[in-house]
């Protein structure tokens, strides 16, 4: 890891994900400290006084190590009562996009500033008559008394958001700063495609139809926690979805993968 990694993990060193059992009372960066200093023999002692301790909302918290302790550092928090998992950090990936079929009169691609730009002659999503979005707003719109129309906020954690693309809402777009810089800038396009899939502007004649095309019904909540390569980890990734859950998100989207399976994100879930 580098010195300028977005969650902060020290040069040379490995960072390490504990979760403590609900009943532990280190839910402080300072009592994790604590019990991570105390927890250990006293040839750890000095190393962990120097590693970086940091907590996601008062649990979770992660230590950095360097390489030859981590066995040692893991073995010895596994044995204490208070803790239920530990973790090494791990990367996180954005899944591929689905490439649709081209048409170049409907199709280009610019670039403006920092944001990658893609525009379109309206057209609706395949997907969207899969699952037949037109007939579940109709529905809805029909039946006020039944439906209650209160927008709901969606949070996408990926590479970021356009927030200069035409297609897009602009209005009530709030963000999230997990390290890797403003979430309205996306250079890689991953995060902006989601976007778009999930609420591009209808009737607008630019671009696609989202799947709710009506911004008034819901507002987006955005959280760069991949780079522009489409990289993240798991400890910033956790750290994205605590974000999304305390700006009050009803729907979390992650278009992501990893070839590790975590424990503790299965803990996070449910």
């Amino acid at each position: 890891y580098d010195s300028t990694t977005a969650d902060g993990t020290a040069k040379n060193t490995i960072k390490l994900i504990v979760k403590f059992k609900p009943t532990s009372s280190n839910s402080n960066d300072g009592n994790i400290r604590s019990f991570l200093t105390r927890s250990n023999n006293s040839g750890s002692v000095n190393q962990l006084l120097s590693t970086k301790v940091r907590a996601i909302n008062g649990h979770l918290p992660s230590v950095d190590v360097y390489p030859e302790d981590k066995d040692m550092v893991m073995n010895e928090l596994k044995k204490d009562d208070n803790v239920l998992l530990v973790e090494e950090d791990f990367e996180i990936y954005k899944s591929p996009a689905i490439e649709e079929q081209k048409d170049e009169q409907q199709q280009y691609t610019t670039t403006t500033g920092n944001n990658l730009r893609r525009t379109l002659e309206e057209v609706e999503q395949y997907g969207n008559r899969l699952i037949q979005t037109n007939d579940i707003l109709t529905t809805v719109s029909s039946h006020p008394n039944r439906f209650i129309n209160t927008p709901v906020k969606v949070c996408i954690i990926d590479t970021g958001y356009n927030i200069d693309h035409e297609d897009l809402p602009k209005e009530a777009v709030t963000q999230t700063d997990v390290g890797y810089g403003s979430s309205f800038f996306d250079n890689d396009g991953h995060g902006t495609h989601c976007a778009g899939v999930i609420g591009a502007v209808g009737g607008n004649e630019r671009g696609v139809v989202g799947v709710i095309p009506d911004e008034n019904l819901f507002s987006f909540h955005i959280i760069k926690a991949l780079n522009d390569e489409g990289i993240g980890t798991a400890f910033v990734m956790l750290r994205a979805i605590q974000g999304c859950i305390d700006n009050g998100s009803k729907i979390i989207n992650m278009s992501i993968g990893s070839g590790f399976q975590s424990d503790i994100f299965r803990e996070e879930f449910e």
